[in-house]
């Protein structure tokens, strides 16, 4: 069975990028721009990992890790920036802590 991955990103060519390079390696993905839509997703489906961006208009990459590990959504997180956030790596090692 594929793995199944879960990409949220506002940014169309991180997002097609993400999912030609994980596609290539053989799994099964779905991206998403909006975290919200990510959030139904996660709700009514089942995924081994999810990928969000940091930084999105909507909602951060980190209050949507705190939704999903608050909800028990059981998949794996990586959260991805482009920019450098000092107080960012703070609250990256404490909210993927359990």
């Amino acid at each position: 069975m594929n793995p199944r991955i879960l990409v949220v990103d506002d940014t169309p060519l991180t997002r097609e990028t993400l999912r030609l390079v994980l596609e290539t390696d053989g799994c099964e993905v779905e991206v998403v721009e909006d975290p919200r839509v990510a959030l139904d997703r996660l709700r009514s489906s089942s995924f081994q990992l999810l990928i969000t961006d940091y930084r999105m208009p909507e909602m951060s990459g980190f209050e949507l890790l705190s939704i999903v590990r608050e909800e028990k959504i059981p998949c794996g997180v990586i959260v991805l920036t482009g920019h450098g956030d000092p107080p960012a790596r703070a609250r990256r090692h404490e909210g993927g802590r359990r």
